[in-house]
């Protein structure tokens, strides 16, 4: 009965679930290892688009190389890439997006899925995400339609989720369901 996603995670229940589900019907009597899969293969593919990200930026395969084995060897990446948890979601769809900006995209028909995707998992990097737009200079005008096609989609679809699954997600946009991340807070 207890909300087993916050608020600040709006879409994990239609965006994360599905493909851990997918890879569970192969699985047979042991479909609990699914998210465990899941979430190596993610940590994995984190690992190759850190390789791509560094060779577009430098041209040298050996650099990219170097930086991605540091990536998939630091404590932080192996406890997030082997945790059945969204933190390695968070990240993937964080370089995805980068990568995307990386590339020059600058068509909403690829940037809104891919900042809803970034949204969804953790609304933090949808803010970095927001960020890197604007360094990338994607225009003030633009970056602003950009933010509020987001928002509107994002309370859309985080309504379409607590619709499919009742009683389990909580609202980014209700004040006392986002106050709600404060028991999680130490003083």
């Amino acid at each position: 009965g207890d909300v087993i996603n916050r608020s600040v995670h709006p879409m994990v229940l239609i965006t994360v679930r599905p493909l851990i589900r997918f890879v569970g019907i192969f699985l047979g009597d042991q479909w609990q290892l699914a998210p465990m899969i899941v979430s190596a293969a993610i940590s994995g593919l984190c690992v190759l688009m850190a390789w791509i990200f560094v060779k577009r930026a430098t041209d040298v395969k050996t650099y990219a190389f170097i930086f991605a084995i540091l990536l998939g060897s630091t404590a932080s990446h192996l406890l997030f890439g082997s945790l059945t948890e969204n933190y390695i979601f968070g990240t993937a769809s964080l370089i995805l997006f980068f990568l995307l900006i990386q590339a020059g995209e600058k068509r909403f028909s690829v940037l809104v899925p891919a900042g809803l995707l970034l949204f969804g998992i953790t609304i933090t990097n949808f803010a970095q995400g927001v960020i890197g737009l604007f360094f990338n200079k994607f225009g003030f005008r633009r970056l602003a339609h950009y933010c509020v096609m987001i928002l509107a989609l994002g309370i859309a679809l985080t309504v379409l989720t607590s619709a499919l699954y009742p009683n389990t997600q909580t609202f980014f946009f209700v004040p006392a369901d986002l106050a709600f991340e404060f028991n999680f807070v130490k003083t």
